[in-house]
């Protein structure tokens, strides 16, 4: 005899299947956009060489790195349902500030950067020799939605891309106002340990006496190198200044000049002046003027001749 129990039928009907639901069928599914999207944002390629010379005595390897990061929508602007971006610009977009190497400072002029030009605070100064200086530094350029492209010859700025590649722009600010202050942290150990002529930071004997924070604290960690030096970050398309703004420059008066000539010529004004210097040179007055000044010139001629006697 079974132990088996058959289903109860008023039960089963409550979970009735529909209708063709055994029956082979098509689905279609969208991917989630937005910040659950799939959708690959970041292309990476590095690729380095050795020599035996190099290995031999233990040089680094050459390494050059390649990265095309495309910034979202949403990375820069507040979308529903995501985030709230807080600092915003006049144009509705969040100001997350872009690395070191891609502030106008560090890039070549000729893909839109730019160098901090100085010129004098106060023109009406009296004494030019000890006027102040005034130094105007480059604007600080943000983060847009489109594609960037990071370069570096460096294997430690290359290292350092990888990691950060898991980082939204935000983390990625927040992760260099840290380093900033990692890098100041460790110049002002540095500064303490050479005005106090201390070579090993391990002997505590060579410390001067007195309160200092650098005596009771653990010394500071070191940073991570700056490689920005050593890296270039651009839009794609770059921002290049226009080659004939400096030519318009240059051609500025010629081309005012041009202007002039062209307006008198379709005014009509050289047709007359082309007239009227006809119309004079038809007439004896040339000739008058010739001989009036062939007439001075004899006469002055004359008046050397009589001085010499």
């Amino acid at each position: 005899m079974s132990s088996t129990q058959k289903p109860d039928n008023s039960q089963a009907g409550q979970y009735r299947r529909p209708a063709y639901a055994n029956w082979p069928t098509i689905k279609l599914t969208q991917p989630p956009a937005g910040r659950y999207s799939p959708q690959t944002d970041e292309w990476f390629f590095m690729f380095c060489t050795q020599s035996v010379k190099g290995r031999v005595h233990g040089q680094d390897p050459h390494c050059r790195s390649f990265s095309i990061r495309k910034v979202m929508p949403h990375e820069v602007r507040n979308v529903a349902n995501f985030k709230r971006h807080t600092n915003l610009g006049p144009d509705g977009k969040a100001r997350y500030p872009l690395p070191a190497e891609g502030q106008p400072s560090n890039v070549p002029r000729i893909l839109g950067g730019s160098s901090p030009a100085v010129e004098d605070a106060d023109e009406d100064d009296e004494d030019d020799f000890h006027s102040p200086l005034k130094v105007k530094t480059p604007e600080t350029k943000f983060w847009d939605e489109g594609y960037y492209l990071w370069t570096s010859n460096s294997h430690i700025a290359g290292i350092n891309a990888v990691l950060r590649m898991k980082y939204d722009l935000g983390q990625l600010h927040r992760g260099e106002l840290k380093l900033e202050k990692q890098r100041a942290r460790w110049l002002e150990y540095k500064q303490f340990l050479e005005r106090n002529s201390i070579t090993d930071t391990g002997r505590l004997d060579q410390l001067p006496e007195g309160a200092n924070k650098f005596l009771t604290l653990r010394p500071p960690s070191q940073p991570m190198p700056d490689t920005s030096k050593h890296a270039l970050l651009i839009p794609i398309p770059p921002v290049t200044t226009p080659f004939w703004d400096r030519i318009d420059k240059l051609l500025a008066p010629s081309k005012r000049m041009l202007t002039i000539l062209s307006d008198s010529v379709s005014s009509g004004e050289q047709q007359k002046f082309a007239q009227r210097a006809w119309e004079k040179a038809l007439s004896a007055e040339p000739f008058l003027l010739a001989k009036r000044t062939c007439d001075r010139v004899i006469d002055m001629w004359k008046d050397m001749d009589e001085d010499d006697n």
